[in-house]
């Protein structure tokens, strides 16, 4: 008998097991595990009381199949997907804790919540195309692929009394869902149970040389020095402290005090101190100065008052002209309009008298000012938390205002769409809010505010939760600046930012910039505790040398002018700004083998700031502010108008300067520069063009792109005017240049006749002066003005037809004679001068009347001398 249902059964599951295998093969129900690598530099490390540890874990997902979003091989994937749901388990042994966890893929930071410990959705790009099968089945080839993150968790001791514990050792995994996909790498915190100091120098390149470490000193002294270096810094040099294994005292401060030595120099430099409160050490926080931002003022005489709004909304308008003044501002909220500034009066170069605010304060409740109040300001600096947690920022203004905090190495606009004219409105921007801040963070600060007259407000607002998404304060923000704020405000030490109408403060480098000036320089260094109680209580904790460190200036710099001892008043010239690069030697780049070295060396983002000093013009092309010689390798562009200090412009390079090596003595070299700027002479006298308002910025291409900064030396320059008097007298009858007679000589007059004393001159220079004085005030005019008239000169004959005459007046016996409206002394024409006098001369004395031309090369006398004499009888 044949069992039917036993061959039925075969038959099934020969079946199922053939669809099972297609499936699989078609990956429609293949499963598996997204598994991680994880790794990180380091993982040894030294902590103690209170001491931070920030170890940052670089995870590489491996590739995912489609069917692991749910895709079969018949369908092509969208070009994305996210991981969700994948979480941190760490294991934290007591006497360690987890301060804040941040991740970064992709460039995007994010906060990681302490109390979930969940990840942010993981990213996957599709990668794959269509195949065909046998001729006929076609299928998607492909995987998803995830960039590698960054895992940053910052671990602090606390609590690290337990003698018998010398070593903390940390793990953890990454699991999604309940399964593990990659265990952390094991990190191992010792206990540090002496101080120490770490010192390590970096440029353009990165960390220099070996660094300097106390711990190198198996005798544990108070004093070590390692003066074995010798390294050229290539771009901005900064050292880079770190001070571990303080026994801190609650009653003490502790500070790190250094300075840089020159070799050759006397160890007579000043101390600079820096209060330890983090592990990081930012020079460019003034943390002496709690309460104060940087500031920089804009003169806003340009713009109208209270109208002109398209004009206002422009920053290259409204920060067109800057002040040349930087200083601090207490960040205090003033209450009414003499608390918050006062007007100042100032003449301009037209002789007009214009108005400045000057406020006391940054920050001012919402009031009216009037008059002829309007303004516009910069200012940077840090803010401080006093407590960790989310914040979202705003900023409370009457008229325009912007605000950008940075964090986590980004900049964010915290205020966004309110720099235009308008009422008291508040401002906060959704995209850039919350931030997460920590307490022990100093986080740079920007702000930006504008005021176009009548009244005003300016604040910064914050609202706080220790939970992102919920648990703000309802209605109005409190506001920075107020009695009980959550914030503590810092001033910059940096006088760069603020000099560009879209330039923002993004916060100084952590690190201690080296001097700027040439030389060898080793540092020197003490850590110290001071009693809190007792200034005078201090003792020293370590203390040491470390170098050399070699400064140089990149380039030789120079400012000069063609037939600079010959200026001329009125003339155009050519000024030079010189750049000669300096080489660089191979051995001050890489120790690696000359075959290895590159070709070249790139400066970028080269900028000259110059000054021209109040009387030199900057000749700009019609209706532009550009320079006349500016063209498409240098944008040589004036960046404000003319103000009682000079008149400020830039050449901004086009193109990189390249250095290339030269293998013949293993050296980076570069063409020398010459930019000329087209200037106009306004007047005759000195003119000095400082060091300090000229310079040049430019950053190295490398790891460092921080800008550097050089200064060019100050020059003094001299102009003349080219007018001369041809010849000086009395005008004996008709007005011609023929008639004036007695030529530096005497000439008799009868008192209460008008006489006529007369100059033939050649006018050379524009704003000529020709400068008449009088040995005494022996005139029946007294002191009242002179009448003084012009007659051109054509070909030796005077032009009759067009005189011009003009009142001037007579100041301590001397007259000025210069251009006024309908009496110009134009550049290359002779001139008739005549000016009518009344003598009133005594017996026996003489009236001298002396001309010459300001500031003239000519050194001949030119004069006439009148004595009285009677009236001829003529009947």
């Amino acid at each position: 008998m044949i069992k039917l249902v036993d061959n039925r059964r075969n038959i099934f599951i020969f079946i199922l097991i053939i669809g099972i295998i297609s499936l699989v093969n078609l990956k429609v129900l293949a499963y598996e595990i997204p598994y991680m690598s994880i790794n990180t530099d380091t993982t040894n490390y030294m902590i103690n009381n209170g001491e931070e540890v920030s170890v940052t874990y670089v995870v590489q997902p491996q590739d995912l199949d489609p069917s692991y979003f749910g895709y079969s091989n018949r369908e092509q994937p969208n070009s994305r997907e996210e991981l969700n749901y994948a979480t941190l388990d760490l294991n934290i042994p007591d006497g360690i804790q987890v301060k804040d966890i941040k991740f970064n893929q992709n460039g995007i930071i994010q906060n990681i919540d302490l109390n979930s410990m969940e990840l942010p959705s993981i990213q996957y790009q599709s990668v794959g195309s269509w195949k065909w099968s046998w001729g006929f089945y076609r299928y998607w080839s492909g995987y998803f692929r995830s960039n590698p993150f960054e895992i940053t968790i910052k671990y602090i001791g606390n609590n690290l009394s337990n003698k018998a514990v010398n070593e903390y050792v940390i793990g953890g995994n990454i699991k999604v869902g309940w399964e593990s996909v990659g265990n952390l790498p094991n990190v191992r915190l010792s206990v540090n149970k002496k101080l120490s100091v770490n010192i390590s120098v970096s440029d353009s390149r990165g960390n220099l040389g070996k660094p300097y470490n106390t711990l190198d000193d198996e005798k544990n002294r108070l004093h070590y020095d390692d003066l074995t270096q010798d390294n050229t810094l290539i771009g901005r040099g900064l050292a880079n402290f770190k001070v571990s294994g303080i026994a801190k005292n609650k009653n003490s401060d502790y500070y790190l005090k250094y300075r840089f030595i020159k070799k050759g120099q006397d160890d007579n430099t000043e101390w600079k101190s820096i209060l330890l409160t983090t592990n990081s050490i930012n020079a460019d926080i003034d943390y002496d100065n709690p309460n104060n931002l940087t500031f920089r003022s804009y003169d806003v005489n340009h713009l109208p008052t209270l109208s002109g709004n398209s004009q206002w909304s422009d920053p290259n308008l409204v920060f067109k002209n800057p002040s040349s003044n930087i200083k601090y501002l207490p960040t205090t909220v003033a209450s009414s309009k003499s608390q918050y500034g006062h007007l100042a009066s100032y003449i301009d170069s037209d002789g007009i008298t214009q108005y400045k605010w000057v406020p006391n304060m940054t920050f001012y409740n919402d009031m009216y000012i009037g008059g002829e109040y309007k303004e516009a300001a910069k200012y940077w600096g840090y803010i401080k938390p006093k407590k960790t947690g989310w914040y979202i920022l705003g900023i409370l203004s009457d008229d325009g205002a912007k605000g950008t905090i940075t964090a986590d190495g980004k900049a964010y606009e915290f205020s966004k769409n309110g720099f235009y004219p308008h009422g008291v409105q508040y401002f906060s921007n959704r995209d850039a809010n919350p931030i997460y801040l920590s307490e022990d963070e100093y986080y740079p600060i920007s702000l930006e505010y504008f005021n176009w007259g009548g009244g005003g407000a300016f604040k910064v607002g914050y609202k706080y939760s220790e939970h992102r998404d919920y648990g703000y304060k309802y209605g109005e923000p409190d506001y920075m600046g107020e009695d009980g704020s959550a914030f503590t405000f810092y001033p910059s030490k940096s006088k760069e930012p603020g000099e560009n109408a879209d330039g923002i403060f993004t916060g100084g480098k952590d690190g201690i910039p080296f001097p700027s000036e040439e030389g060898s320089y080793y540092i020197d260094y003490r850590i110290v505790s001071i009693d809190k109680n007792n200034d005078s209580n201090q003792e020293v904790l370590k203390e040491g040398k470390y170098g050399y460190f070699n400064v140089e200036n990149r380039f030789i710099t120079n400012i000069s002018i063609e037939n600079g001892e010959k200026l001329i008043q009125g003339k155009k010239y050519d000024l030079k700004y010189t750049l000669k690069p300096k080489p660089i030697a191979t051995k001050d780049i890489s120790n690696i083998s000359s075959d290895k070295l590159p070709n070249t060396i790139r400066l970028t983002d080269i900028k000259i700031n110059g000054m021209l000093p109040p009387g030199i013009k900057f000749v700009s092309e019609s209706n532009s502010n550009l320079n006349e010689n500016s063209n498409s390798y240098y944008i040589i562009e004036k960046s404000g108008d003319e103000t009682p200090n000079g008149t400020n412009f830039t050449i901004k390079f086009s193109n990189d300067l390249v250095y290339t090596l030269d293998k013949n003595d293993m050296m980076y070299k570069a063409e020398i520069i010459e930019i000329p700027v087209k200037i106009q002479i306004g007047r005759i006298g000195e003119f000095i063009f400082n060091g300090s308002d000229n310079r040049i910025t430019y950053k190295y291409s490398g790891k460092d792109m921080a800008t550097i900064t050089q200064y060019f030396p100050t020059i003094n320059i001299n102009a003349i005017s080219s007018s001369k008097i041809i010849k000086m007298g009395i005008l004996d009858s008709a007005v011609k240049p023929s008639n004036i007679g007695n030529v530096n000589s005497i000439s008799d007059v009868v008192n209460g006749i008008p006489s006529k004393v007369a100059l033939s001159v050649k006018i050379n220079s524009l704003g000529t002066i020709i400068n008449i004085s009088l040995n005494s005030n022996y005139l029946r005019t007294g002191n009242r003005d002179i009448t003084v008239s012009k007659y051109k000169i054509i070909n030796g004959n005077v032009d009759f037809g067009k005189p011009e005459t003009a009142e001037f007046s007579l100041n301590n016996n001397n007259i000025s004679i210069k251009d006024k409206d309908k009496f110009k002394l134009e550049e290359g024409t002779d001139y008739l001068i005549v000016i009518n006098i009344t003598p009133d001369i005594p017996n026996g004395e003489q009236l001298k009347v002396e001309g010459s031309i300001e500031g003239a090369s000519d050194v001949n006398k030119h004069y006439a001398i009148l004595q009285p004499t009677e009236m001829p009888d003529v009947f």
